[in-house]
């Protein structure tokens, strides 16, 4: 059983990395924009601040294996920039899927026009010896950098909206939230690396509860993501501020200052909807 976790555990951090990687890669498909999805930007930064930084811890089920840290923040001329370091530990049984060993890092940093979307992004992995740099012009983008031992350089079409909005992760444009949209769902474009497939998504605003948070009582919506073959959750504050963040492959990620009493509570009573 024990040779059955562990090997679990290598596929889905095979398959977290992947998944980020494809959600990137996706710019070179010809996807049609999903219906009802808009990146939501106001929540970034609230009315003057200038900066906030998350922590999170991620998770396979109840075990840690990783930190991630986001940080944003606002410049002079109001641009904001978002950047995210992600670190996992890998186990022996990831060293054999993956094939490599010691910390896989990621890092991702995107720069945001407030009224005009994403303007630019880098993504990079030193253990992966991955760079890639993509800059919007007009209608299209630049992408830029190499993988492993492949230089990159390409054109692709840009759509205000649609493109890399899934890639800030943790999820940082969601629109905010409200009892209204219990019930609503919304597609997305989600790419599957492993299997070459690109698959629908659909995210519904399941229900709500209120649960106790470090700054006090707040109300958090449980959203089901959902596949073919898959399904997770997310719990969203009314903000559109992610507090727990489920992938396709049993990792999660954990807001940091988060109490351990409300994430159980989170997890373990039912929601309320109309």
């Amino acid at each position: 059983m024990d040779k059955v976790i562990r090997y679990s555990l290598a596929l889905a951090v095979a398959g977290f990395f992947a998944l980020m990687w494809g959600l990137l890669l996706r710019a070179h498909l010809p996807l049609e924009p999903s219906a009802g999805f808009q990146p939501f930007y106001d929540n970034l930064l609230a009315p003057g601040q200038t900066e906030r930084t998350s922590k999170w811890g991620v998770y396979f089920g109840d075990r840690r294996i990783g930190e991630a840290e986001t940080r944003i923040w606002r410049d002079e001329i109001g641009m904001i920039s978002v950047r995210t370091n992600t670190e996992i530990r890998l186990t022996k049984a990831a060293t054999v899927v993956l094939g490599l060993t010691g910390t896989l890092d990621v890092e991702f940093l995107a720069r945001i026009s407030p009224l005009r979307g994403l303007q630019s992004f880098d993504l990079q992995s030193k253990l992966l010896n991955v760079q890639v740099m993509g800059t919007v012009a007009g209608d299209s983008m630049l992408v830029t950098g190499r993988f492993g031992e492949d230089d990159l350089k390409t054109n692709i079409p840009y759509e205000e909206g649609r493109l890399l909005s899934e890639v800030l992760s943790p999820l940082t444009a969601l629109p905010p939230l409200d009892e209204d949209l219990v019930g609503r769902d919304w597609t997305v474009d989600m790419i599957n690396p492993i299997a070459g497939t690109v698959e629908q998504v659909t995210v519904t605003v399941v229900g709500f509860k209120d649960a106790t948070l470090a700054k006090g009582p707040a109300r958090v919506f449980r959203l089901l993501f959902a596949t073919r073959s898959t399904r997770w959750v997310c719990w969203v504050t009314e903000e559109g501020e992610v507090l727990i963040q489920g992938t396709p492959f049993g990792l999660s990620l954990q807001r940091e200052d988060i109490p351990a009493a409300a994430i159980q509570e989170l997890r373990r009573d039912p929601v309320r909807g109309h």
